[in-house]
């Protein structure tokens, strides 16, 4: 895709991208639509790198722009998960009920080690959000919880768009960066 070693200008893209974007997530749904912007994105630069070296013409790569507003941003706040939320037995995300509880997994290797990628990024921000909110004592006490409720909602919504090429793409790059 691209020659990383002498690509100074990409890693210090994807390194804010990462600071800036990802680590500002507060919803699947939400990197979901990140990672799909930033796969795009990086498809244009890659065509753009392999354009200037087969023809020698230097070529403007400019940083990922905002296609749209963040999936938080648009939905309602009613509809937004509260820590308080994972006390219960079953949360609701989109009409449908999530057990907080653990399930045995009779999904395929491909879609846990997706949903394994995706909740690093997951929990990481639900851990920043209750630190500032200044609930660190309640995401302890409810971390189970919060894990098995969110991995439960996440395995669906990957499980249901697992045929699709956007999640392909985001599993694909999810998997690759954490190996």
């Amino acid at each position: 895709m691209y020659n990383s070693k002498k690509d100074d200008k990409l890693k210090v893209i994807q390194l804010d991208w990462i600071k800036n974007k990802r680590n500002n997530a507060n919803s699947t749904d939400e990197l979901n639509a990140l990672y799909a912007e930033h796969i795009q994105f990086l498809s244009t630069y890659a065509a753009k790198t392999n354009k200037y070296d087969s023809e020698g013409k230097s070529v403007d790569i400019s940083r990922p722009v905002e296609a749209r507003q963040s999936v938080a941003k648009e939905k309602d706040k009613s509809d937004k998960l509260q820590l308080s939320d994972f006390e219960n037995e079953f949360i609701s995300v989109d009409g449908m009920e999530y057990s907080t509880r653990y399930q045995e997994m009779n999904k395929s290797n491909y879609v846990i080690r997706c949903t394994d990628a995706m909740m690093i990024d997951v929990m990481n921000a639900w851990r920043k959000d209750s630190a500032k909110k200044n609930k660190s004592r309640e995401f302890s006490r409810l971390r189970k919880n919060l894990y098995n409720g969110l991995w439960n909602v996440t395995v669906d919504n990957i499980e249901s768009k697992v045929n699709t090429r956007e999640m392909r793409m985001i599993c694909d790059l999810l998997s690759a960066a954490n190996r």
